[in-house]
């Protein structure tokens, strides 16, 4: 046999061995984080339990007479098939709960804000409160949102109308949440797709890290995350798509979404509420070593604009880990855990009663 054919007989028997090792070693994926980067699951997984309420306390996908809040949001409010959060999770549960309110989410993926105020649904029946959830590193390409806002709203300061009260916090809910740990799929004796899998990505992370659609960072605290390697931050790469955007971009942004306040706002008979929830890796940027340089500070920047219902979420989740909140996301995740969404829930709450815009019964 000629030499050359004996070495790419030994490189595929050795490629071979370390995928049915892998296969046979390596657990399931969970985390939309550990399956983008091949990280193991055992090491990165959260290990102490989460809640959620047993059915979901708001309406997900649809538009019913009577609601009061209606969300446009993604996938930090609303479930999709390979997601890890359980549907009784999110945070409208929460606030559904805490204040009797019927509340209802649709997908920024399947609607426009123009494909919602044109539903006939939303025509006859405006709901009081309408809040676009955006993730921040959606920043990144929001004028392709605001374009037509834009054009027929602009976003001149104007003197701003008075505030008056849209909603009552009414009877909180019954329901009770439930605690559940992490599911554990069935792990066959050997999957050698999940072997290919993780070498592939084992490789990619040494050699071509760009390549990957996750990134990791070292952390100077390991209390933050229930993982095992708690000192390691996964985190989705396009959370760096935002370095070098400036202060110029970001007032631009500013002004769309001022623009889409004033869309939604025409009719008379709904106010509106951005709510940017902080990507994973701006929220724990105090923590993370060699921090990328020309990151931007995205909703300090947006807030400058006081004329927006803007909670500030960014300081809620700073505060929560400051005070120890573990998992306040997902360890193999891009999402945020129930500490998370029970946060997002109580300052979107305290944000509209300092606004005026929810009268506080007495007895609270």
């Amino acid at each position: 046999m000629r030499p050359y054919v004996l070495a790419v007989l030994v490189i595929y028997a050795v490629i071979g061995a370390f995928v049915v090792t892998l296969g046979i070693t390596t657990p399931p994926y969970v985390g939309d984080l550990t399956r983008l980067g091949g990280y193991r699951e055992d090491r990165f997984g959260w290990t102490e339990p989460q809640q959620r309420f047993v059915p979901p306390q708001y309406v997900a996908d649809r538009l019913d007479p009577g609601t009061d809040i209606l969300v446009l949001g993604d996938s930090m409010t609303l479930h999709r098939p390979d997601e890890q959060t359980d549907p009784g999770t999110y945070w409208p549960n929460w606030l559904a709960v805490h204040t009797g309110w019927h509340i209802a989410a649709l997908h920024r993926r399947e609607y426009t804000i123009e494909d919602v105020l044109a539903l006939p649904a939303y025509r006859a029946h405006p709901p009081k409160i309408f809040v676009l959830e955006i993730a921040e590193r959606a920043i990144t390409g929001f004028e392709r949102v605001t374009a037509d806002a834009l054009r027929q709203y602009g976003c001149e300061p104007r003197i701003s109308a008075a505030i008056s009260p849209v909603l009552a916090i009414g009877t909180p809910l019954s329901a009770v949440p439930q605690s559940f740990d992490r599911s554990q799929p069935p792990r066959p004796f050997l999957q050698l797709s999940l072997g290919g899998h993780r070498l592939k990505h084992a490789l990619l992370r040494h050699f071509l890290p760009e390549m990957l659609d996750s990134a990791s960072f070292a952390l100077d605290r390991a209390d933050l995350f229930t993982s095992h390697d708690a000192d390691t931050l996964l985190v989705y790469r396009d959370d760096l798509l935002k370095i070098g955007m400036n202060e110029t971009q970001l007032r631009a942004d500013a002004c769309g979404l001022v623009a889409l306040q004033r869309e939604v706002e025409a009719d008379g008979r709904t106010r509106f509420v951005v709510m940017m929830v902080p990507d994973k890796l701006s929220t724990y940027r105090p923590y993370v070593k060699n921090f990328p340089k020309d990151y931007p500070h995205v909703i300090p920047a947006l807030a400058q604009r006081t004329e927006l219902v803007l909670p500030r979420l960014d300081l809620a989740f700073a505060a929560a880990l400051e005070s120890g909140t573990r998992d306040l996301f997902l360890p193999n995740d891009t999402h945020i855990g129930v500490a998370g969404h029970r946060i997002v829930s109580e300052t979107l709450l305290r944000e509209l009663e300092q606004r005026g815009l929810v009268v506080v019964d007495a007895v609270r």
